[in-house]
């Protein structure tokens, strides 16, 4: 017997579920028609029909196509209708196309067996090294045998196809997955930062990516920078974080200067085109793609993902990358548009915060946390000047809102108060008033908080000072007293501005004697969802005395650390004033 891989495979049973089938339609049809050699050829073998586990006539084995049943199969095929032959030789219209081991067969009868759209796919069939006269009976068993191969068969078929699109159906629901969390995962993003971390962490669970790196255009468009090595290998090299456009041995500035993505299967393939790269980063040796980031025609950046083995890159792959690039894109767009709006934001805050001014016997000092992370700038505010007759004017407000806007509003209030404070010399609730009513008069009409002081100058060098105030809804004053006990400068609280123009204002006097200190402050320092403002203020008496021994210039960073969250919710202005 000569024995071919797909014989060794019966004998020893190794067979797969398909094979054990095929085998056992094979059997039945030899047992039952008496047969010396039976099979079940597809046109889909590329190894050639499975062979019986049993002797065969000389000639009839073969390790190469073409395979014993190659020649009846495409017959039978070609036909459509079983094929019945007692002796080749009575019929020369079948021995002219035998070929290779299948000149040796003289008695042949196969059915066909049709595939899932009823369409020839193979033979069931029996051979002969004789004439033999095929029976009507055998005839039978042949057809029923084909038929239920071919049921089998389409069985296999239709399994292999609901697999098929279990399978679509599983990669496209977790595209989908992911593109919808593409979609959601960039909302917040508001820092170039925090695309380059959005990105990376996208990269990781939707993709696989070992290591992610985002870099940025230069404003000339010149050069690329990566935003972070964190992406990247710990001991990568310092020089590869920036990257010129015009660097002809680098993948990220033909990317740049391209505009189209690079796609590398392995670091073999990258550094077959690209000789010049990192050693650190070339010792990673999977796949590499990079993206250009373009929004509104604009080129923004590249975006590098680098994986630790090789990949192919299907299409569907593919489409995700695009979306990542398309989306993380938008958000670098975004990012620096919010960057640009920050930018002017905070000139737009610092020219409305003017420095404080030297007073002799006084120090003065203050911080400003604004709410809108976006902006950075928002209706908070306090000023200081010192007026003709020698005193301090003292001012702190809170107009209503934490945006551009808000701030629009604020700093013509501030120039409107700072003005009048100048020009009249009178006690702050005069002051106060005549703002009220110049805010509506002016059409201005914004809202808000605001306390309006005035420290006059002592009676004799290092002496107390008589500190006088008015306040129009705002959060009172709290003093620092130099023996470290804290005050509150309990007094009748007016209406807030714009409200009730011509509303009557009040004045209330203290005493700031050497060593004290004053804190003006806004709510937002204090303020708590869910809280009475009464508890804020109690907070903050508790904290300033546990600060008392700070260097006076660290005092309202300390309030702020001490008493806002994290996450600064509303603007927070401090004004700190100490005597001697």
């Amino acid at each position: 017997m000569t024995e071919t891989p797909r014989t060794a495979s019966v004998s020893t049973g190794q067979l797969s579920i398909d094979d054990e089938t095929r085998e056992r339609f094979a059997r039945l049809a030899r047992t039952r028609v008496g047969a010396p050699v039976s099979l079940v050829s597809l046109a889909s073998d590329p190894d050639g029909p499975l062979l019986p586990g049993t002797d065969l006539p000389q000639g009839w084995a073969s390790t190469t196509a073409p395979f014993l049943g190659d020649s009846f199969r495409r017959i039978v095929v070609a036909r459509g209708t079983p094929v019945v032959v007692r002796d080749v030789a009575d019929d020369p219209t079948v021995r002219r196309r035998l070929d290779g081991p299948d000149e040796h067969v003289v008695a042949f009868a196969g059915f066909p067996v049709h595939d899932a759209r009823s369409e020839p796919a193979g033979v069931l069939c029996v051979l002969d090294d004789q004439p033999h006269d095929w029976t009507e009976t055998d005839l039978e068993v042949l057809e029923d045998l084909a038929a239920l191969c071919s049921a089998d068969l389409r069985r296999r078929a239709e399994h292999a196809r609901a697999r098929e699109i279990q399978r679509v159906m599983t990669q496209s629901n977790r595209q989908a997955r992911l593109l919808l969390l593409l979609s959601d995962a960039f909302a917040d993003a508001v820092t170039i930062d925090d695309v380059a971390q959005i990105a990376g962490r996208v990269a990781t669970t939707g993709l696989g990516a070992r290591y992610t790196g985002l870099a940025v255009l230069s404003e000339d468009g010149t050069s690329l920078r990566y935003t972070s090595m964190d992406g990247f290998p710990g001991d990568v090299e310092g020089w590869w974080q920036d990257c010129l456009v015009d660097d002809p041995h680098r993948p990220l500035a033909h990317v740049a200067r391209t505009r189209t993505h690079l796609l590398f299967r392995d670091v073999d393939e990258m550094r077959a085109r690209f000789q010049f790269t990192s050693p650190s980063v070339a010792r990673i040796r999977g796949a590499r793609a990079l993206m250009p980031l373009i929004s509104s025609g604009e080129l923004l950046g590249v975006l590098t993902l680098v994986w630790d083995l090789p990949r192919d890159f299907d299409d569907q792959s593919a489409t995700i990358k695009a979306a990542l690039g398309g989306y993380t894109a938008q958000a670098l767009d975004r990012a620096r548009l919010l960057a640009e709006r920050q930018s002017v934001a905070r000139m737009l805050q610092a020219s409305m915060l003017s420095p404080l001014p030297t007073v002799e016997g006084v120090q003065i000092t203050s911080i400003y946390e604004p709410a809108a992370r976006t902006e950075d700038v928002g209706g908070d505010w306090y000023d200081a000047l010192v007026l003709e007759n020698g005193s301090l004017a003292l001012m702190i407000g809170d107009v209503t809102g934490h945006d551009l806007a808000a701030a629009a509003l604020m700093g013509q209030l501030r120039s409107m108060l700072r003005s009048f404070a100048w020009e009249h010399d009178e006690p702050p609730s005069y002051i106060l008033a005549l703002l009220d009513r110049a805010n509506t008069g002016v059409r201005l009409e914004a809202t808000g908080t605001a306390i309006t002081a005035c420290l006059d100058p002592a009676d004799e060098p290092g002496g107390s000072r008589r500190f006088t105030w008015s306040s129009a809804g705002h959060p009172p004053p709290v003093v620092l007293r130099a023996d470290g006990t804290v005050e509150l400068l309990r007094a009748r609280n007016d209406l807030m501005l714009g409200v009730y123009p011509t509303v009557a204002r009040t004045d209330h006097e203290t005493v700031l004697h050497p060593g004290d200190t004053l804190v003006l402050y806004t709510d937002g320092l204090v303020e708590r969802r869910g809280e009475m403002l009464l508890h804020g203020i109690e907070r903050l008496c508790r904290v300033l005395g546990s600060l008392a021994p700070l260097p006076f210039v660290d005092l309202p960073h300390a309030l702020v650390q001490g008493l806002v969250a994290d996450e600064v919710t509303d603007d927070t202005a401090v004004l700190v004033v100490r005597v001697g």
